[in-house]
């Protein structure tokens, strides 16, 4: 099913940088419902290193027994998908987003899932103690393909462990290059249930991907659903011009025998952070979209 619509005023986006909040769970308001949840900083370990995550919680009397994993794209992220109003490079600063402030999309995107009952982790892939850790988004000590994947599946195992999520509960929301990433995880992970891919790079087997993708086991979204038979629901923005995604080619498998379950939407006025875009400067996500995105996980969730 392939649904498009008009510009939206209100938004959201997905990337990079923040600070781990106290240790004391604290609250937030799920305006939507009026339901309130607890954003719980963790820790993970994974490979010898260390990972800071928060783990976001609906009121007990609001829980549904699921649980959300988050995964950012570009080749890392920071806590909260921070997107830096401005960076600077050999001396020349550069804007980045459209009011010169920065935003951070992670901690509203799971306040949205939290609001329907979902328990939400969202964690940063820059290992503690990461010497470059202070020069991100500039750069960062590398992680392989491979390793990210292996970070990732700790990072879910971190959120199936956490008392708050029912065996066989899970879901993988993922952005662009994080996408991709989800859906290798779930190729193999029985237990995951349902996808829901913003911005998705190569998630068509059409797409010219890299070799690397390849030969370091990365699946294609197409794949994955038509195998597993997996619910998914993949967002594109209109004005997304990344190389890597095909929006156009997502939407014309829509429905297409295997792929029954495969919902694609693409939303006019939006860019790659899926948030309204003037020229290169973004926003963040867009509000409406978190709404309809909250409710389609919350229907595959309540079917029987």
């Amino acid at each position: 099913m392939t649904t498009r619509y008009g510009h939206r005023s209100v938004g959201v986006a997905l990337l990079l940088l923040a600070v781990l909040p106290s240790c004391a769970p604290t609250r937030s308001a799920a305006r939507s419902t009026g339901t309130e949840s607890d954003h719980r900083p963790l820790t993970f370990a994974q490979g010898g290193q260390s990972f800071n995550a928060v783990l976001e919680l609906p009121s007990p009397d609001h829980r549904n027994g699921w649980g959300i994993l988050l995964l950012g794209g570009g080749m890392s992220n920071d806590l909260d998908w921070t997107v830096p109003g401005e960076v600077t490079a050999e001396g020349t600063r550069t804007q980045l987003t459209i009011t010169g402030a920065s935003h951070a999309d992670a901690p509203t995107i799971s306040r949205a899932l939290a609001a329907r009952g979902f328990a939400v982790l969202r964690w940063s892939t820059i290992p503690i103690g990461d010497p470059l850790a202070a020069e991100w988004p500039m750069r960062t000590t590398p992680r392989s393909l491979v390793e990210l994947c292996d970070d990732a599946r700790a990072a879910l195992q971190t959120l199936r462990s956490s008392g708050v999520v029912d065996e066989g509960k899970a879901l993988l929301l993922g952005h662009s290059l994080g996408a991709v990433r989800a859906c290798t995880i779930a190729a193999d992970d029985r237990d995951v249930r349902g996808l829901v891919l913003l911005a998705s790079a190569y998630f068509t087997s059409s797409t010219g991907a890299p070799a690397s993708l390849r030969a370091a086991g990365l699946r294609f979204g197409d794949e994955v659903v038509r195998a597993r038979s997996l619910p998914c629901l993949a967002v594109f923005g209109a004005l997304d011009s990344s190389r890597a995604v095909r929006a156009a080619a997502a939407a014309d498998l829509a429905g297409s025998p295997g792929l029954e379950r495969l919902e694609v939407r693409v939303i006019d006025g939006l860019g790659h952070q899926l948030g309204r875009q003037q020229g290169t400067l973004v926003g963040p996500i867009d509000a409406a979209l978190l709404v309809e995105i909250a409710a389609w996980a919350h229907q595959l969730t309540a079917m029987p």
